[in-house]
């Protein structure tokens, strides 16, 4: 009962959904997840399907695909205006299913480079984007970290939500998987706007940039512990916020944790203006 309470919640508090046809394909959704044949698509708007291969995907992440489509209604498509009016470059960390990545990469001009390390996840997300047909998406089957090495994930038969492992738990089905610090994936190139993703983990991947992390435009952190120090990692490199975008009303304003729907939202000094006027003439 708690995780349907959850769902209809956010249905209802996501503005860019009509409350009657989010509840009402909720409804839909409970008979299409337990009775269709998988694989299983989810047109999720013009140009963008996300692939479910079974039953577990389907229960984990489906529900807000097929009832919401862009379910980070601003951030989203936050995401998808600003590469539609810039040839830049993404970086999608934690992809998973490669939603925020195929959101980018819409414009054929735009660059997108999704990392994921667990090599099932990362098969899924291959497959988003062969039958996307995005020729523009780099997927990586490697992590972000602080420094260069392995670390053990867990290892869930069919699930996409996979995270690192700690602690070692010999009851619990694990692997390892390499990491990489992002200044040394960076290359020649900053990307433009970062995505983070990594369930608990995001410290360590802001560590890896080391100074090239001021060259980033904007960055929506999903952050699941160490908050402090991922606040003073952001701010000490010129960030601000965290923030909470709200597209329909053409403004930003600060993130209340607990209150705030999508993830927060920090974005460089250097580029507070540019992010503030395409947000206040912000056009579907």
């Amino acid at each position: 009962m708690k995780s349907v309470y959850y769902s209809v919640l956010h249905i209802l508090r996501n503005q860019w959904v009509s409350n009657i046809k989010g509840v009402f394909l909720y409804v839909i959704w409970q008979f299409v997840r337990r009775f269709s044949k998988y694989p299983l698509r989810i047109q999720i708007e013009k140009g963008i399907q996300i692939e479910l291969a079974n039953s577990t995907l389907a229960l984990e992440g489906g529900t807000k695909l097929f009832t919401q489509g862009l379910y980070d209604g601003n951030n989203m498509r936050l995401v998808k205006r600003y590469f539609q009016l810039n040839n830049a470059l993404f970086w999608d960390v934690g992809a998973n299913l490669g939603l925020y990545s195929l959101v980018a990469s819409k414009n054929n001009q735009s660059r997108v480079v999704a990392f994921e390390p667990h090599p099932f996840t990362f098969h899924l997300l291959n497959r988003q984007i062969e039958i996307n047909e995005r020729n523009n998406i780099t997927a990586v089957n490697l992590g972000l970290s602080a420094m260069d090495g392995d670390v053990r994930f867990s290892n869930v038969d069919g699930s996409s939500t996979n995270s690192i492992v700690e602690e070692f738990d010999h009851t619990l089905s694990t692997i390892i998987v390499p990491v990489v610090q992002a200044d040394h994936f960076i290359q020649d190139e900053v990307p433009h706007m970062v995505k983070i993703d990594v369930e608990g983990f995001e410290r360590e991947v802001l560590l890896g940039f080391q100074n090239r992390i001021k060259e980033v435009k904007l960055m929506i952190v999903e952050v699941s512990r160490n908050e402090q120090e991922v606040e003073n990692i952001l701010e000490s490199n010129g960030f601000e916020g965290p923030f909470e975008i709200d597209l329909i009303n053409g403004q930003y304003r600060p993130y209340k944790k607990g209150v705030s729907l999508e993830d927060p939202v920090w974005i460089h000094e250097n580029s507070i203006s540019e992010i503030a006027e395409l947000i206040q003439r912000y056009e579907e």
